[in-house]
């Protein structure tokens, strides 16, 4: 028999919020490119040609640093929301198991338990 290891909700919080800013700080760059690229569609002459021409200018025209405009509260959000998911996610199904008579949870209840935590 294999024993399964539980952690804690405090670190299941620290996870899913390390690992979700970790790809926000990641991703920032090509969100901010693709809203730039998104504000322009209407407008002639077009300024930016394509996600690298975008992020080129912008680095060439503002610094590198305008890449990570709104870092903070996008880490924020990320830290909250992501954490509170993964570390409810776990708890909440272990009650949904309790209840069930230690039986796997039924479809309904999977459902349940995803919706409610995000």
């Amino acid at each position: 028999m294999s024993r399964e290891k539980h952690l804690p909700p405090w670190r299941l919080f620290l996870c899913g919020s390390v690992s979700s800013m970790f790809a926000e700080a990641c991703t920032l760059p090509i969100d901010i490119t693709k809203i730039r690229l998104q504000l322009q569609a209407n407008d002639r002459p077009r300024k930016y040609n394509g996600m690298l021409h975008t992020g080129k200018t912008i680095v060439e025209e503002e610094g590198f640093r305008a890449l990570y405009k709104g870092i903070r509260p996008a880490l924020l959000r990320q830290c909250v929301y992501s954490g509170l998911r993964i570390g409810l996610y776990e708890q909440i199904r272990k009650r949904l198991h309790f209840y069930n008579d230690g039986s796997s949870p039924t479809f309904g209840q999977k459902i349940l338990t995803g919706a409610t935590t995000g």
